[in-house]
């Protein structure tokens, strides 16, 4: 399997590093964008039509250039039903 080149525009980088932005402006603990939201973002407001998996591998490498901090891993209730209680 061959792995296909991927490009994206300085606008389209410019849009995802200002996502990070406004997180830090923000003062999140945590990201408020993630790789998803901000594609859904860049399809609503910016008429993006690239793949998703095109913007998740620059948004990773966006991150791991700026020290954005990872999506903090929260357990929903729906993932603890039905395991025991730890006390």
């Amino acid at each position: 399997m061959q792995d296909r080149q991927f490009t994206v525009t300085e606008d389209v980088k410019d849009f995802i590093l200002s996502c990070f932005k406004e997180d830090k402006e923000h003062g999140l603990k945590k990201q408020k964008h993630t790789a998803k939201r901000i594609y859904d973002r860049l399809v609503e407001e910016k008429g993006f039509v690239g793949a998703e998996s095109t913007i998740r591998k620059v948004v990773k490498e966006l991150k791991d250039s700026q020290n954005v901090p990872p999506q903090a891993l929260v357990p929903n209730r729906e993932s603890t039903l039905g395991l025991p209680y730890l006390r």
